[in-house]
């Protein structure tokens, strides 16, 4: 295992869950850590993001649980801008309600994010976003398997021992991610379901 898997290994460990075997919560923080830390692994992060990583936090206006969420991913993301870069890049997060999906292609083409993170009430919107963001060359980014099986790129999950990395090959690189091996192979491959 290289370095920079070994490091990413790391910052999977979660420590034990509630009672035995089961998945620890993931704080926001360490979500978007992760999160962060996948997009080192994403060759085409230069062309998205030229100077700053831009994460679009992707949340449904007027949803309580939404909002919540956004909020804390936000303040997750200005903090570790603070203490690190993505790929020598400055990292900030912007809210993006998602409306429609012609209001939220518009909204992407106008960000230009290095990637979208979407807050789990949006988990059954996941098959409708992933198509956008393929338009607009945006890989996506969630904490549920299920969005990551509806079309999402990568997946940041609880797991008994430690946090898991699920990527969907195939919508990372319809949005434009080009994932280095290293991370493929501390990530369990997960399909889109039919």
């Amino acid at each position: 295992m290289g370095a920079l898997a070994a490091i990413l290994m790391t910052a999977l460990a979660v420590g034990p869950g509630p009672e035995d075997g089961e998945p620890a919560d993931l704080p926001a923080r360490q979500r978007i850590l992760l999160a962060l830390r996948v997009l080192g692994y994403d060759r085409n992060l230069a062309v998205r993001a030229p100077r700053e990583a831009i994460v679009a936090v992707l949340f449904r206006p007027g949803d309580a649980g939404s909002e919540r969420e956004r909020d804390e991913v936000l303040e997750a993301l200005a903090r570790l801008s603070e203490e690190m870069l993505a790929k020598g890049r400055r990292i900030r997060g912007a809210a993006v309600p998602v409306g429609t999906p012609a209001e939220l292609s518009e909204r992407l083409a106008a960000l230009r994010p290095a990637a979208a993170w979407l807050c789990g009430t949006l988990e059954p919107l996941a098959a409708e976003i992933a198509p956008v963001a393929a338009a607009r060359k945006v890989p996506t980014m969630a904490g549920s398997r299920a969005a990551v099986e509806a079309g999402v790129a990568v997946g940041i999950v609880p797991g008994p021992r430690r946090a898991a990395i699920l990527v969907n090959a195939a919508a990372a690189r319809a949005q434009g991610a080009d994932l280095d091996a290293a991370l493929l192979g501390v990530a369990e491959m997960v399909t889109v379901r039919k």
